[in-house]
């Protein structure tokens, strides 16, 4: 491709990815993970692992985020920019990629139109830089199947590694090293892909000890129980790995019947061809493979590990590359009229997106914390209970709120069951007069009731905030 041409595709494809990325990012309300993320910035990087091994998070991002917050305050805004930064380097990747000649280009493509990548280049979590580093870790892998040059594996090693600090999926791709020496049939190239994979696994030592102190409780909203439904769950990652797809609303809008078929077939269609012809392709295909596997190893051993979206997130930069590379050995015509319509419909999964998100009521959580922040409101101490308590505090700050139970300070990004004997004990120790926001009908509002007259002034669906009075 001559340079005028060159430059002409890189804006397009700069623009799609801007486009599609932008108004998404700005038109949302901040999702309940995007405030954690800032309350964990604001917190000293001396006591971030004792906080971690409170929760379920990973250190990495977060260690970021703290830098961020330390030069200049970090927002929910703020850190979707961060995200979208992380996002651009991936895309940058593949354009940068020479690796794949003109076909780097069209990965440049779908990965700006593709939906999972386009949701968490918006969303202030880890997943865009984790995205990021497995794509380094990918094209560094394959560098070193093409080269040989030890070198190469030293940066997917790391990449990989910091992968995994980032967010737990990285776990997921260790045994990509291994996986791709014995593409190369060689003995010795065999033993140090072994031992690449296995250096991963020390380096993260840290990171599985910090997991194994994580509370069960943390994690128990994932949902599926029966090994059946776990199955089923993971067997979803095929039908997300497209450009349209059933998405959990509170992500993306989900893309009419029709339009999953097309892009299903088309995304299919395109894919075994490569898996025919194209060595590219087939490289690829194995670093989506393999963390595909492990997810389903997971669900077989009783453990839920895959989360619809932002498991295939974190598979974009290979996905976009496989493609690419299947689409390469294609009539040019046919390949470039498939790209279109792929891109078209990720498109159009995105703004419609967009526009469903602009017009969103905020949930009842958000709307009893902006109740806090209006005029006229009593001017008292506030008592937050469960998720109202990181809206509160994101919403006022954390002086003059108070965590009931208290608990709920020291793991703001989840709600554990409450013990009554806890509960009563703690109810000495609240202000006589106050404000408590929550959820009807809990056992921490019916404690509290116990003690003090409680009468509603604000309420949305169930979360309601009431004056709280002791009684006489």
């Amino acid at each position: 491709m001559r340079g005028h041409g060159r430059t002409g595709v890189w804006i397009g494809i700069v623009l799609v990815f801007l486009i599609l990325r932008v108004p998404l990012l700005l038109a949302r309300d901040p999702f309940f993970d995007e405030l954690l993320t800032v309350w964990y910035a604001g917190k000293p990087l001396a006591g971030l692992w004792s906080t971690l091994a409170g929760d379920s998070g990973s250190p990495l991002y977060l260690i970021v985020a703290r830098a961020v917050e330390v030069v200049s305050v970090l927002d929910v805004f703020g850190g979707r920019l961060l995200s979208l930064l992380f996002a651009a380097g991936a895309l940058a990747m593949c354009l940068l990629f020479r690796g794949l000649g003109d076909a780097r280009w069209t990965a440049g493509a779908a990965l700006a139109a593709f939906p999972p990548h386009i949701f968490f280049s918006t969303e202030a979590r880890a997943y865009s830089l984790t995205a990021a580093l497995i794509g380094v870790a990918a094209i560094a892998l394959f560098l070193w199947k093409e080269t040989a040059s030890t070198r190469y594996l030293a940066v997917a090693v790391a990449a990989l590694v910091l992968a995994a600090y980032s967010h737990s999926y990285g776990v997921l791709f260790f045994p990509l090293p291994f996986m791709v020496s014995l593409l190369t049939r060689n003995r010795r190239t065999v033993l140090t892909g072994l031992a690449a994979s296995a250096a991963t696994g020390l380096l993260f030592v840290p990171g599985f000890l910090l997991a194994s102190v994580q509370p069960l409780a943390s994690i128990d909203w994932m949902g599926a129980t029966t090994l059946t439904g776990r199955l089923a769950l993971v067997a979803g990652s095929f039908a997300q790995l497209g450009f349209a797809a059933r998405y959990e609303p509170v992500l993306l809008t989900s893309a009419p019947m029709w339009m999953r078929i097309v892009s299903a077939g088309m995304v299919a269609a395109i894919v075994v061809t490569g898996l025919r012809k194209s060595g590219a392709a087939r490289f690829f295909a194995l670093l989506i493979a393999v963390p595909i596997a492990a997810v389903f190893a997971f669900a077989a051993a009783g453990k839920t590990f895959y989360f619809p979206t932002r498991f295939e997130s974190t598979l974009s930069v290979p996905f976009a590359l496989l493609l690419a590379s299947s689409l390469a050995v294609i009539p040019r015509k046919a390949a470039v009229a498939a790209l279109v319509t792929l891109v078209a419909i990720g498109g159009a999964v995105a703004v419609r997106s967009t526009m469903d998100h602009s017009s969103a009521p905020p949930s009842p959580y958000r709307a009893v914390a902006r109740f806090l922040t209006m005029p006229g409101r009593p001017d008292l101490p506030v008592v937050a209970t469960g998720y109202t308590y990181l809206e509160v505090i994101s919403a006022i700050g954390e002086k003059g709120v108070v965590a009931f139970p208290s608990e709920q300070s020291r793991h703001p990004g989840w709600v554990g069951a409450s013990d009554p004997a806890v509960l009563a004990g703690e109810l000495p120790r609240l202000p006589r007069r106050f404000v408590w926001v929550g959820v009807t009908g809990t056992i921490e509002a019916q404690t509290l009731e116990r003690r003090f007259q409680l009468r509603p002034i604000f309420s949305d669906g169930p979360v309601v905030a009431v004056l709280a009075e002791e009684k006489a």
